[in-house]
């Protein structure tokens, strides 16, 4: 009997957090992965790591020849101040890479049979009570115009051969660091109450539940926008009372909205990145049949943080791990 070929897959911009997980989950199903990067070409604990600049043609367009599954996750981290410099590095970083792939697919000979465009949930007006699945009423401000153009961008590139979907993600949790190490260092350092108002909702997706999502939308061939969301968002206190139950941290200072503002500046970057309510459901993937494994945050704060007995010299320890994890994401800069 003949034996099923590896389902093979190319993450652009792949080596930060989300790409971590992706590969990890890929890999341990068989999968054949290749990394864009903008660092050396390599190949590594069986992944093909392949230059690119993220803008122009060039060898790595052979990677995009044959593949079962297109994953772009470029763009430079909004995790800054919104200068005028940073806000078109933020936004050609995201377009430059996705015209470069789309120039890449239109010119292979068996273009990808399915492309996962990232995108995020801040695309959605800021919402308290009112949830929103993907009709839902979109913002204003920069950052929804960075969503808006980003996707324009990837809709409108003509792949008639290949299924195209955008996944607006919410905060990604995750082993490997990123928001969430950020948010449980402020939990473990007794800043864990309300920031601001506190009632801002915050929308956030374990790692295993968006590595099974982009899985089930290949095998399933879902084509347009879904919200890679868990079904329940929640107050951001709430999210931070989780946390500091699971490490048994009880100080809880609240931090006003003014000094969110203050805070944000002096670390460089922005207070939006908090205080917006993202108050976001997976409305299509709930359609389409998907179950997710974590829904509850209080089983995701626990599977994802470490476990240690609840001690003053833990929770030092614990914060250090969590710093040295938050800096991940960071450091690739575009990808």
């Amino acid at each position: 009997m003949k034996s099923k070929s590896p389902l093979k897959v190319v993450l652009a911009g792949g080596t930060g957090v989300i790409g971590a997980s992706l590969i990890s989950f890929f890999r341990a199903r068989g999968a054949d992965v290749k990394v864009l990067t903008r660092g050396t070409s390599a190949f590594a604990q069986g992944v093909e790591y392949i230059h690119w600049d993220a803008r122009h043609a060039g060898p790595w367009f052979s990677a995009i020849n044959g593949a079962d599954l297109l994953i772009n996750l470029v763009g430079k981290s909004v995790n800054c101040r919104y200068t005028e410099k940073a806000k078109v590095e933020i936004i050609d970083s995201r377009v430059n890479a996705t015209l470069a792939l789309g120039a890449a697919a239109i010119a292979a000979h068996h273009p990808p049979k399915c492309w996962i465009n990232l995108a995020s949930a801040t695309i959605y007006a800021d919402a308290r009570e009112k949830v929103n699945g993907e009709d839902g009423e979109i913002g204003s401000g920069f950052s929804v115009e960075v969503c808006k153009i980003w996707e324009s961008t990837f809709n409108e590139i003509p792949l008639p051969t290949t299924r195209k979907l955008v996944f607006r993600t919410a905060f990604f949790l995750s082993h490997e660091g990123g928001v969430f190490s950020e948010l449980a260092r402020f939990a473990c350092l007794g800043m864990g109450g309300k920031w601001g108002p506190g009632d801002q909702r915050v929308s956030w997706i374990h790692e295993d539940d968006f590595c099974n999502m982009v899985l089930k939308a290949y095998e399933d061939e879902w084509v347009g926008t879904f919200n890679a969301s868990s079904p329940h968002p929640l107050p951001l206190v709430d999210f931070f009372a989780a946390v500091r139950k699971h490490i048994g941290r009880h100080l809880h200072l609240n931090i006003p909205t003014a000094l969110v503002h203050l805070g944000a500046r002096l670390k460089g970057t922005e207070a939006e990145l908090i205080l917006k309510s993202r108050n976001v459901v997976p409305a299509e993937a709930l359609k389409h049949g998907f179950e997710f494994k974590f829904t509850d945050i209080r089983h995701a704060v626990a599977n994802l943080l470490p476990m240690h007995k609840r001690t003053p010299l833990n929770r030092l320890k614990f914060y250090f791990h969590t710093k040295r994890s938050s800096f991940l994401p960071f450091v690739s800069k575009l990808n």
